[in-house]
């Protein structure tokens, strides 16, 4: 058995942290709140944090205009058929960024931490199911046509790129 120092209690419970990746320098730690998980604010506005399924609604926006500009570009070059096929691409990432929002934020971002995790998880499988029964009908329909899908669809997926950048710029130059 161990010698107590004096004067302190047998248990000090250590500062829990997480990894803040809002604030625009890097990584950082800060101490969570008491009671918080660290996975959200209790009021999103008010520090500019965007809830998950925002953020997804903002990623669906993005690859809708990315796609309907790249089916344009298809279109003034190979013609309506190439529009089409292109503005299916940018549909299939679309329907499959707003199927994974659905099922990956249902349970609100409040929710244990091992719920948060399994409805991440399954949402993302599923999300893959979806874009591949969305890709074997557009090989059906598009069979002749099907680089401005592929191409289009690679372009939308691009946003998540971009999206990473949102989070840190969006929520560290806020002051409030």
């Amino acid at each position: 058995m161990k010698p107590r120092a004096v004067g302190l209690p047998r248990e000090v419970a250590a500062p829990q942290h997480f990894i803040d990746l809002s604030s625009g320098h890097g990584y950082t730690s800060r101490p969570l709140k008491a009671g918080g998980t660290g996975l959200s604010d209790a009021n999103p506005e008010r520090s500019g944090a965007h809830t998950g399924f925002a953020m997804a609604l903002r990623i669906c926006a993005w690859q809708l205009g990315i796609g309907l500009a790249g089916s344009l570009l298809w279109g003034l070059h190979g013609g309506v058929h190439a529009a089409v096929a292109g503005i299916s691409g940018g549909l299939i990432a679309v329907i499959s960024t707003f199927y994974f929002a659905l099922r990956a934020f249902a349970s609100g971002q409040d929710a244990a931490p091992e719920r948060l995790l399994g409805n991440l998880l399954r949402a993302e499988v599923m999300k893959w199911g979806v874009t591949l029964a969305l890709f074997m009908v557009a090989i059906v329909l598009f069979r002749d046509q099907f680089p401005p899908v592929i191409s289009v669809y690679a372009a939308c997926l691009l946003v998540y790129w971009f999206a990473l950048g949102w989070t840190a710029t969006d929520t560290g130059t806020r002051t409030g």
